[in-house]
């Protein structure tokens, strides 16, 4: 099993990350990862580290509205087989 923080596992936090924000891009560095993030009002902010420290420090603001993203994808599901 891969990383999992709040049941938000590394591909779905760079997921929501790139949803709530115009640009983002993840590299790696040589010796840590460098993750930047251009929010939509122009605010370039950079994390570095180990992967699961840079995407979960970038995720932290995002964590409410990815919250509220998932249960509605989860409620539409639902109405898909309750049908």
């Amino acid at each position: 099993m891969g990383f999992v923080y709040l049941g938000f596992d590394l591909q779905s936090m760079l997921a929501f990350i790139a949803q709530f924000n115009k640009e983002t891009n993840l590299y790696f560095g040589g010796e840590v990862w460098n993750l930047v993030v251009l929010d939509n009002n122009g605010k370039a902010t950079e994390f570095n580290g180990c992967l699961t420290e840079v995407v979960t420090k970038a995720f932290k603001p995002h964590l409410q509205d990815a919250r509220v993203e998932r249960k509605r994808f989860q409620q539409s599901l639902r109405g898909l087989y309750e049908k």
